[in-house]
């Protein structure tokens, strides 16, 4: 499906979740979620960004977004 199927995010290298893509624990985690109306959640490697906010007042300015280089496999991973 992706170049990537299996892809995993990390806060302060910290490893806080992994999923692939097109994987039925991905399918039932987006049904579980608040994004489940959000068309195409999830289900593409390219799209448009969301940004949430929780219950309280909140700006956005000057983000800025840019393509991380995905660093190429050594043979012990």
């Amino acid at each position: 499906m992706f170049a990537v199927p299996v892809w995993s995010i990390a806060l302060i290298g910290l490893k806080v979740v992994e999923y692939e893509f097109g994987s039925a624990d991905l399918e039932r985690r987006i049904a579980d979620s608040k994004f489940r109306e959000m068309a195409g959640f999830g289900r593409k490697a390219s799209s448009p960004i969301a940004l949430q906010h929780h219950h309280d007042v909140v700006w956005f300015r000057s983000i800025k977004l840019r393509t991380l280089q995905v660093p190429a496999m050594r043979p012990s991973e």
